[in-house]
C-alpha cells in the first residue's frame, strides 16, 4: 500500500462528513494481527475518550497538522501532554502498552 496525498485527501474528507469528525484505515494484514496500525484522520472539534491500550503499544506519526497527546494516571489525573507536528520538531511517538491516553486531539491551523 501506498500513502499517497489522494489517499489522505479522501480519508480527511471522510473525516470531515463523520459526525464523530475522524475515520481511519486499518492496516493491519488481517483480524488476528493485534498490532494498532491505522491510518487515522482526525478533524478540529473531534472527541476521543479516555483508553488505553492492553495488549500492545501504539506508535503515533503525524502527516499533517498537529495534535496533542495527553497522558493520565490511575486515578485520572494528567501526567504529560505533548504536542506533534507535522512540522516538527517532534513528528511521532512511541506509547507504551497500558498507558492511558486520550487520542490526539488536532490544534487549530
Amino acid at each position: 500500500m501506498k500513502i499517497t496525498k489522494e489517499l489522505l485527501d479522501d480519508l480527511s474528507n471522510k473525516a470531515c462528513e463523520s459526525p464523530r469528525l475522524r475515520t481511519n484505515l486499518d492496516l493491519r494484514n488481517n483480524e488476528e494481527d493485534s498490532s494498532q496500525r491505522m491510518l487515522n484522520a482526525l478533524q478540529m472539534g473531534t472527541i476521543v475518550p479516555i483508553h488505553r491500550h492492553r495488549q500492545s503499544s501504539e506508535t503515533l506519526i503525524v502527516i499533517r497538522g498537529s495534535i496533542k497527546e495527553t497522558y493520565f494516571d490511575e486515578e485520572g489525573k494528567i501526567t504529560e501532554t505533548i504536542e506533534v507536528n507535522a512540522n516538527g520538531p517532534i513528528y511521532g511517538i512511541n506509547i507504551p502498552i497500558k498507558r492511558f491516553l486520550i487520542k490526539p486531539l488536532p490544534i487549530g491551523k
